[in-house]
């Protein structure tokens, strides 16, 4: 057999009887082939019987007076010899030598053979984890407890039971709650920031440079977690539930005892009671039960993840009548009451869509902040239209079309993303009948760019009848009910 090192690890952990039922037959099949590994071990075996051996014999009783003198004597001896030349000396200092390292022996041999002590207290294994006393000095700085800030409320949103506004700070071991129609957007440190939903009760653990942790108990908190090195510990625990973070855009959300969990950037580590349940990467979703189904959507992008926003001026925008969707610049908030955020100072696009029409405005921000008023809001397309077609006409063709609108839906939820919800189609038909363009809006949260894709798609091969007076433009409502089981 090929000449190797000896496999000493390996022969240890046969003799103290750690190996496997496999690993023990592997290696006695090597040690019949292998010379060099049976010398090792027959040398290991004796070692062992004799360190045994000499830790059953008492402790020698040593004579420090007569090692002394004798060590005196040989040193005496050697001096006297060293002065008779060169080749004396040579031959006497191995001997000199060979006497010390013997009595230096003896002394390490009772070392090793006295008996160790009872300890007096329990004795700790190397391999086991060992803890500091409580009242040890740390041996680096704790790490900075974050300064976490509210860049935007919309509708109620309390801190420990008070009401909270724009800029105020959530600390650590704080209750962060809103209320209907309500969202807080937090900014957490550099690259990282979360949105609370509606109705959510979430607390912060630890808030710290190096770890965040969030216990969410009722609700939905979307994250927008930076890639950072060394890497951020950021998790969300709901119940026995831990969403770990791998850098990533991701939601979590909480109704009762159902859970669910979507990713759309990055990868999310499921863990319950320290056991990996799922690994999820984007795009990915995961829910606790069939019920579940229902609370998983796309996250809600924070409005604000650089700490350059903490210190921007401050923009009001009056509740709206009915549930929409507000877009300022490019965040976006849906579904939400009166609104209070930080903005870049200078000229803002902000739109409303009320789900039947978009009004719009560009607002001026200065560095005092602006409250925009409701009738600052104009509509973006004209109040009469110069075309007409008839709703019969419309809906023939909407009808005939509504197969392919379905296909999208299953190709999408195929495809792990959840298209459930409902949306607002606006589409224009030019004076010969050919639609010239497609707009899809969600009311209840964002719109997949690969839906919207498919449905405009879609939408662009319905062939209507010419419209009297010019080209039409209509809204059609449109709801997914159900999703497409994989």
């Amino acid at each position: 057999m090929t000449a190797h090192p000896p496999k000493t690890s390996a022969l240890l952990a046969l003799e103290a009887g750690l190996l496997s039922e496999e690993g023990r037959r592997r290696l006695q099949r090597h040690l019949e082939q292998c010379e060099g590994c049976r010398r090792h071990h027959a040398a290991l075996v004796l070692y062992d019987r004799l360190r045994r051996a000499a830790a059953t014999q008492p402790a020698p009783e040593l004579d420090w007076g007569r090692l002394e003198a004798a060590l005196r004597a040989a040193a005496h001896d050697a001096s006297s010899r060293a002065r008779r030349g060169a080749l004396a000396r040579r031959l006497v200092r191995p001997a000199v030598y060979t006497g010390v390292l013997a009595a230096a022996a003896a002394w390490l041999l009772w070392l090793d053979a006295r008996p160790e002590p009872t300890p007096a207290s329990p004795v700790v294994s190397r391999s086991s984890p060992t803890t500091e006393p409580a009242d040890a000095p740390s041996r680096s700085a704790a790490p900075e407890e974050l300064r976490a800030m509210l860049v935007a409320v919309a509708g109620e949103v309390r801190l420990a039971e008070t009401l909270a506004d724009v800029g105020a700070i959530w600390s650590q071991g704080q209750r962060l709650a809103t209320g209907q129609q309500a969202q807080a957007h937090v900014l957490l440190m550099e690259g990282t920031a979360l949105v609370a939903g509606a109705q959510t009760s979430m607390t912060a653990l630890r808030l710290a440079r190096d770890e965040i942790r969030l216990e969410l108990e009722t609700g939905e908190v979307s994250s927008a977690v930076a890639r950072r090195t060394p890497p951020l510990r950021y998790v969300v625990s709901a119940g026995s539930l831990e969403a770990h973070v791998r850098g990533t855009l991701f939601r979590v959300a909480r109704d009762d005892s159902e859970l669910a969990v979507d990713v759309t950037e990055g990868i999310v580590e499921l863990v319950r009671d320290g056991t990996r349940i799922a690994w999820l990467q984007a795009p990915a979703s995961w829910t606790s039960s069939a019920r579940g189904a229902r609370l998983a959507r796309a996250p809600r992008p924070p409005s604000c993840t650089d700490e350059s926003c903490t210190r921007w001026p401050v923009l009001r925008l009056p509740a709206p009548r009915a549930p929409a969707r507000w877009t300022v610049g490019e965040a976006t908030l849906h579904d939400v009451g009166a609104i209070a955020m930080r903005v870049p100072a200078g000229e803002l696009s902000v739109e409303l869509f009320d789900g039947r029409r978009t009004l719009r405005t560009t607002a001026v921000i200065g560095e005092a902040g602006l409250t925009l008023r409701p009738d600052a809001l104009r509509p973006t397309e004209p109040a009469v239209r110069e075309g007409w077609l008839a709703p019969e006409l419309i809906a023939s063709v909407v009808r005939a079309g509504r197969p392919g609108l379905m296909r999208c839906r299953d190709a999408v939820s195929r495809g792990g993303l959840e298209a459930t919800g409902s949306y607002v189609l606006t589409i224009t038909v030019d004076g010969l009948g050919a639609v010239s363009r497609v707009r899809v809006e969600r009311t209840d949260g964002p719109v997949h760019d690969e839906l919207a894709r498919c449905l405009r798609s879609e939408i662009e091969r319905w062939d209507f009848p010419p419209p009297r007076g010019g080209p039409v433009t209509f809204t059609q409502p449109l709801r997914f009910a159900t999703r497409v089981s994989r």
